[in-house]
């Protein structure tokens, strides 16, 4: 049996770690998902900047602040979801394809493969910050901006940078398929946002105890950024070093360990509990008579307990959602589980081989097509109403500002999820890495339509009222092209000749 050695020298592990970092760039170079990463982060900020400047009022020195806070919460959270996503498939991958052990099969040690991993994504990582940070030095030029803002927005990216490729190697490490390893990584990123988040904003305010603050606003000025500096350094140090060593044990403890069918250990938990057992009881006798497709989408127990994981967490986060519900609103959250299931729909049954079974069954296309639809659509309903009700409670308990009811980015839409569902779903057949796709199906099936009627209705002095039925046209309209294709692709097969990435 191959044991991983788990000795040796400095010099040495170097030298061993570049040849996996060659080998891994060599690799990297040739995947267009790399490219096509950096010009999506590019052209969301290329978007807000120009959203925002069309649309606001201030002038001068006001603009640059507003606009420099604006790209940086934006490329903040582009870099925690980005960055964990892109990293978790790198060991799973080896795992599934039989090439890890080949790894260790060389004098390769487990810190020295995870060190030349996260050295490449990290540096994948790197250039998605590089293709943003032209639109970063614009507000410096409209002014308003100084050296502090600068330094503080840096210390708020590192973390996401390093604390978000941490994750991805962690929950890279346990295996499973691309959509568990990248979903188990996005919910542990966005825990760790949240404590970054909430320890920053605590160091912050103990901060202003001991230093001075003018007219309500922080004094970004002198050694008194020090404290605050010190505290985030040694946060993203700790977290990222505990990360890699518990990442470090398990491969060790588990390398050779991989049943491409076997479920993940915290699901099996629940398949052996009778409790539980009732409690996430799928009647399948019934979906099956009604159409089965719809079936194949809560038939795994890791499927059902993401289903009520989803409105499990917008239960929680919905509290801390709902107190600026027009920057973060629950829906956006919700946007991004739903165009993450639907690009993945397909593309998993054409990796097992099951859609060219469906397909000479006495099931028509339309039936194939119209069963995944209502699979997502019960998948995600019980998530959809906490939305609804945060939003009615929202509505009814507060005093919101004119147009806030109508709000494109804060109203639990149904036709902007069912448009986002055929929209991803047309996209999984697409051959493309899952990222990319998961990225485009909610920027353009999502975020494109919603933008577009805000612009125009802007620009034309439409009441919200008109906005709404702007935007719903257009969603109407992507929703029919997206539904004749995707019938189109099913009917002619032309998803055989696009082999997934």
């Amino acid at each position: 049996m191959i044991v991983p050695s788990a000795r040796s020298t400095p010099v040495a592990g170097l030298a061993r770690a570049g040849s996996l970092v060659v080998r891994e760039l060599r690799q990297e170079s040739r995947r267009s998902v790399n490219f096509w990463l950096r010009v999506l982060a590019a052209g969301l900020m290329v978007a807000v900047f120009g959203w925002f400047t069309s649309t606001t009022e201030l002038t001068g020195a006001q603009l640059g602040p507003e606009l420099f806070g604006w790209l940086q919460v934006l490329l903040r959270l582009a870099l925690w979801i980005i960055v964990p996503l892109m990293t978790a498939d790198c060991i799973s991958q080896e795992r599934r394809e039989g090439t890890l052990p080949l790894l260790f099969l060389t004098p390769l040690t487990v810190a020295e493969v995870l060190a030349g991993k996260a050295a490449v994504h990290a540096f994948r990582g790197f250039t998605l910050w590089l293709a943003a940070l032209p639109l970063l030095v614009l507000p410096f030029v409209l002014g308003g901006v100084g050296p502090a803002d600068a330094l503080v927005a840096v210390a708020d990216e590192i973390p996401a940078l390093v604390l978000g490729l941490a994750v991805g190697l962690y929950t890279s490490v346990a295996g499973g398929t691309s959509h568990q390893v990248m979903a188990r990584a996005l919910a542990l990123a966005l825990v760790l946002a949240a404590v970054d988040a909430f320890g920053s904003l605590f160091v912050w305010d103990v901060m202003l105890l001991f230093f001075d603050s003018a007219n309500g606003k922080y004094r970004l000025v002198g050694w008194g950024l020090g404290p605050w500096l010190l505290a985030r350094m040694v946060f993203t140090g700790g977290a990222f070093v505990i990360l890699l060593d518990l990442a470090s044990r398990r491969l060790r403890r588990n390398w050779g360990a991989y049943s491409p069918s076997a479920q993940p250990a915290w699901t099996r938990t629940f398949a052996a509990s009778p409790f539980w057992r009732r409690v996430f009881r799928w009647p399948r006798g019934p979906a099956l008579d009604r159409n089965p497709i719809a079936w194949l989408q809560e038939y795994s127990w890791t499927a059902r307990l993401t289903k009520w994981g989803w409105c499990g967490l917008i239960l929680l986060a919905g509290p801390f959602l709902s107190l600026n519900p027009v920057a973060c609103p629950p829906t956006l959250l919700l946007s991004f589980g739903v165009a993450l299931s639907a690009v993945g729909s397909f593309r998993r049954e054409r990796a097992e081989g099951l859609f060219e079974i469906l397909l000479v069954t006495p099931l028509p296309a339309r039936q194939l097509v119209l069963g995944r639809l209502w699979g997502l659509a019960c998948h995600y309903f019980p998530a959809y109403a906490v939305v609804v009700v945060y939003w009615r409670a929202v509505v009814l308990l507060t005093r919101p500002a004119p147009g806030f009811r109508d709000g494109l980015s804060w109203l639990p839409n149904p036709l902007a999820l069912a448009t986002l569902m055929l929209f991803g779903l047309w996209l999984s057949f697409q051959r493309s890495h899952v990222l990319l796709l998961w990225l485009f199906a909610w920027a353009g099936g999502y975020l494109l339509p919603n933008l577009l009627a805000t612009e125009l209705g802007a620009r034309l002095g439409w009441s919200s009222r008109g906005i709404l039925l702007c935007a719903a046209l257009l969603q109407v309209a992507l929703a029919l092209v997206s539904w004749r294709r995707l019938l189109a692709a099913v009917r002619e097969r032309s998803f055989l000749r696009a082999v997934a990435a």
